[in-house]
């Protein structure tokens, strides 16, 4: 929509000076054989030269106003593109700042687990008592989380964000019952590629994840209550202990070698429900 936007005030000026010539050539024509006195004839000459000043302005301040309004429009993206980067990196600073201040941060050496997300390292869950224990921070966290997200926005710097909470240790859940530090319900998560990635145990409960990309992902343990799936790839997901129901199952575009929550292999799982099949494709 944008494209046509801009030139569409091109098309508007040559159109404007075709039919101004048009009328010019007519003019001269009709005048040319109305007349037989050199004086008319000067007069006619002298007529189109005037003319075809005015049609020179005029083609000049069209292009003028297009080129400005082109530059214009330019720099607005760009502006956005600029507060968008300044956001995301704020975000950053703001959540590492959290993660590594001795005021903010509680670590007890006795309770480090395994992060799921990287195998040779660990987390301390003292990072998610943090968010939990502190109402004040979990709700600052939640509202920049969620502003991030929001929108269309590049579904790239999203995925950013999505890996630097998992990293984090605060978006996957510790213990069944125990919700993650950091609560994404209501995050708009459209269209992200979250595909060939380990998310286990991560919580997106309640979160809009329609058209997401989860293809080869590892989804095991994830929480995904109540999200939105409406035309989610999810072949050759590992869905295995994953929370969802098959209500949302239902709404993916593809499930086809996905393990499914009880830990059959999507063709098995069917069979077993008496369905035919009508989720499995492959795209």
């Amino acid at each position: 929509m944008r494209s046509w936007t801009i030139r569409r005030p091109f098309a508007v000026l040559l159109l404007t000076v075709a039919v101004l010539i048009v009328i010019a050539l007519i003019i001269a024509v009709v005048t040319m054989h109305a007349t037989n006195s050199p004086e008319d004839t000067a007069t006619a000459v002298a007529f189109l030269a005037l003319l075809g000043v005015l049609i020179t302005q005029v083609v000049n301040t069209m292009i003028a106003w297009s080129t400005a309004r082109e530059d214009r429009q330019q720099k607005i993206e760009s502006d956005e593109r600029q507060a968008l980067a300044e956001a995301f990196t704020a975000y950053f600073d703001y959540v590492t700042e959290l993660l590594t201040s001795s005021d903010t941060l509680i670590v007890r050496a006795s309770e480090k687990q395994q992060n799921p997300g990287r195998s040779n390292q660990t987390s301390s869950t003292g990072t998610v008592e943090m968010a939990l224990n502190n109402p004040e921070i979990s709700v600052i966290l939640r509202a920049r989380t969620l502003a991030v997200l929001a929108g269309g926005q590049d579904r790239h710097r999203k995925v950013n964000v999505l890996e630097f909470l998992y990293e984090s240790g605060l978006i996957y859940k510790y213990e069944e019952g125990k919700p993650a530090a950091v609560n994404l319900a209501g995050a708009d998560l459209r269209n992200v590629d979250m595909s060939d990635r380990s998310w286990e145990r991560i919580d997106l409960s309640a979160t809009v994840l329609a058209d997401a990309d989860f293809r080869s992902a590892d989804l095991s343990s994830a929480n995904l209550s109540s999200a939105d799936l409406e035309g989610a790839k999810l072949a050759k997901a590992d869905l295995s202990h994953a929370t969802v129901s098959h209500e949302q199952l239902a709404k993916a575009a593809s499930l086809a070698g996905a393990t499914m929550p009880n830990g059959q292999k999507y063709d098995a799982w069917l069979k077993d429900r008496g369905e035919d099949g009508e989720n499995s494709g492959t795209s």
